[in-house]
C-alpha cells in the first residue's frame, strides 16, 4: 500500500509538473488564465500555487518509504533488538519466546547427564573382592582360619610344667608343643586326663602315648588331678584314694576353664578343634567336660570309664564320642559303667540303633543315625591281666577319629 501511495504521489508530481510548464496542453492553460485575471501582482496568485506544493514534496514522503526498509531489517534483527518498532515486532513475539525454550532445553539435559553415571556406583561389590586376601603371608592364620586363637602370630608359652592358682590351690599342667611349632599355624589341642593315682605325664608315656600320633599336629596338655580319699563312682567296683578328678563339683571345671583360656592366649590353636581324652577316672572327667563344656569340646575319647552324673538333657552341647571298654574289666564295670556311657552319648547325640562296622584292631562300630557331625563310635577289646588298660590301638584310632571331623 505504501508503494502505491508513493506511485500516486509521483504521478501527481508529474501531472503538476506538466501543468506548471504551460507548454504542453491547451486545457490547463485557460485554467491558469482564469485564476490570474486579477493582475494585482499580489502574492494571491502565488497562494493557489502553494497549496499545490504538498504534492510537490516528495522529500517528506520518500523518507517514509525508506522507513519500512529499516523495519524489514529490524524484523530480521528481532532477536537482537526488540526496540522501538514495537508494533511491528508484536506479531513476531512468539519468535523471541522460541529462543528462550531452546536455552532451557540444553540446560535440562545438562544436569541429568552427570547424574547418569551415579547408577554405576552399585558396582561397589566388585571392589570388595580385593579384600579377600586370606592368603596374606603376613597373617596367614587369621585370614584363613576364623577360629584361630589370640595366641597365633606370637611366641608361645614355654613347654613343660605350668601352675594356676584355683580357689587358693595350685593346679599343675604340662604342655608339649610340636617339635617344629609354627606360631602362624592353628593346631588342634588335646587334653589328656590320667586315671586315679596317676599324673599327667604318666597318661602320655604309659597310657595315652598321644605324642606318638598327635605330637606333630597338636598342642598336648596333661593336667594333674587333686588327691581325694575313698572316691567312688557309678560302676567303680573298688573305689580308692589318690589324685583324681571330680565326678561332681566345680573345682576341676574351673581348672579346665583357666587352662583353656591361658592356652588360647599363649599358643596358636584352632578353637574348633579342642579335644579331651581320658582313661578310667580320667575318662569319666573327659566325658563330663564334653557334656558340661560342650561349647568348647568338639569331641572326646574315653576308655574304661563311666557316664557323667549330670542328666543327658542338661548337657551344654553335643560332642562327637569315641568310646571303648573291655567287657572283662575288673575295676570299672562293663555294663554299669561302659554300656551306660555308650547309651548316655547315644542319647545326647540323638543316635538310632543302626551301626556299621569300622576297620579297627578292636571290635568297633559306628552308629550311623546320629546328629550330623556328631558320630558315636563304640569299641570293645581284651587287653591285660585285669582288663583295665588303655587299649594299644587307641592313640592311632582316636586321632583318626578326630581328624575325620575336620
Amino acid at each position: 500500500m505504501k508503494i502505491k501511495l508513493v506511485c500516486l504521489m509521483l504521478m501527481g508530481l508529474l501531472s503538476a509538473g506538466c501543468g506548471g510548464g504551460g507548454g504542453g496542453g491547451g486545457e490547463p492553460a485557460p485554467a491558469q488564465e482564469e485564476q490570474t485575471p486579477p493582475a494585482d501582482g499580489s502574492p494571491t496568485t502565488d497562494t493557489p500555487s502553494q497549496p499545490q506544493n504538498p504534492p510537490n514534496r516528495p522529500s517528506s514522503p520518500r523518507p517514509q518509504p525508506q522507513q519500512p526498509e529499516p523495519e524489514e531489517e529490524e524484523e530480521e534483527e528481532v532477536p537482537a533488538t526488540p526496540g522501538t518498532p514495537g508494533p511491528i515486532l508484536s506479531p513476531s513475539d512468539p519468535e523471541p519466546a522460541e529462543p528462550d525454550s531452546p536455552e532451557q532445553e540444553p540446560a535440562d539435559p545438562a544436569p541429568t547427564d552427570p547424574e547418569e553415571p551415579a547408577p554405576t556406583e552399585p558396582e561397589d561389590p566388585t571392589p570388595t573382592e580385593p579384600e579377600e586376601p586370606p592368603t596374606d603371608p603376613e597373617d596367614p592364620v587369621l585370614n584363613s582360619n576364623p577360629y584361630a586363637s589370640a595366641g597365633c602370630g606370637f611366641d608361645p608359652m614355654v613347654e613343660g610344667e605350668h601352675t594356676l592358682r584355683i580357689n587358693g590351690t595350685d593346679r599343675i599342667f604340662t604342655v608339649d608343643l610340636p617339635a617344629d611349632y609354627d606360631q602362624n599355624r592353628a593346631y588342634a589341642m588335646v587334653f589328656g586326663f590320667h586315671g586315679r593315682g596317676r599324673d599327667g605325664q604318666f597318661q602320655n608315656t604309659n597310657y595315652g602315648n598321644l605324642a606318638s600320633t598327635m605330637g606333630d599336629d597338636a598342642v598336648l596338655v596333661y593336667p594333674e588331678g587333686l588327691y581325694m580319699d575313698n572316691q567312688g563312682a557309678v560302676g567303680d567296683k573298688h573305689g580308692g584314694s589318690g589324685t583324681t578328678w571330680e565326678i561332681e563339683g566345680s573345682t576341676d571345671l574351673e581348672f579346665f576353664d583357666a587352662m583353656l583360656q591361658q592356652l588360647k592366649s599363649e599358643t596358636c590353636i584352632d578353637e574348633q578343634r579342642v579335644y579331651t581324652v581320658g582313661f578310667s577316672m580320667g575318662g569319666y572327667f573327659s566325658a563330663r567336660l564334653a557334656c558340661e563344656r560342650g561349647m568348647d569340646v568338639r569331641a572326646f575319647a574315653a576308655a574304661g570309664a563311666g557316664a557323667p552324673a549330670i542328666d543327658p538333657a542338661m548337657c551344654e552341647n553335643m560332642s562327637a564320642a569315641w568310646l571303648a571298654h573291655d567287657p572283662e574289666d575288673t575295676a570299672i564295670d562293663y555294663e554299669d559303667a561302659g554300656l551306660a556311657l555308650r547309651d548316655y552319648w547315644l542319647d545326647v547325640n540323638m543316635c538310632g540303633p543302626e551301626t556299621r562296622p569300622i576297620a579297627s584292631e578292636g571290635d568297633c562300630v559306628e552308629y550311623t543315625n546320629c546328629a550330623v557331625d556328631y558320630p558315636v563310635q563304640w569299641c570293645t577289646y581284651s587287653q591285660g591281666s585285669n582288663h583295665h588298660q588303655w587299649p594299644n590301638f587307641a592313640p592311632r584310632e582316636v586321632w583318626d577319629f578326630f581328624l575325620s571331623l575336620e
